[in-house]
């Protein structure tokens, strides 16, 4: 996966809240007890995002066999 994916879409005060997979718009949200801690509430976020499935794919694979299939 690679960073151009990846985008913070709301801060609280300096902390990532909210960040976003630009490819399949799957959200991940900063848990409360990192709020007061930006550097550890954005390494979380790009966890989450360096570790989720990107849907995109998968629809378009269904979506190119089921066109090949027909």
């Amino acid at each position: 996966m690679d960073e151009l994916g990846f985008v913070i879409l709301k801060r609280e005060r300096k902390t990532p809240s909210l960040a976003m997979c630009q490819r399949c718009k799957i959200k991940f949200f900063t848990p409360r007890d990192l709020s007061d801690y930006p550097t550890e509430a954005e390494e979380y976020l790009w966890n989450r995002f360096n570790t989720h499935e990107c849907k995109v794919r998968e629809f378009l694979v269904r979506t190119q066999k089921r066109a090949v299939n027909q």
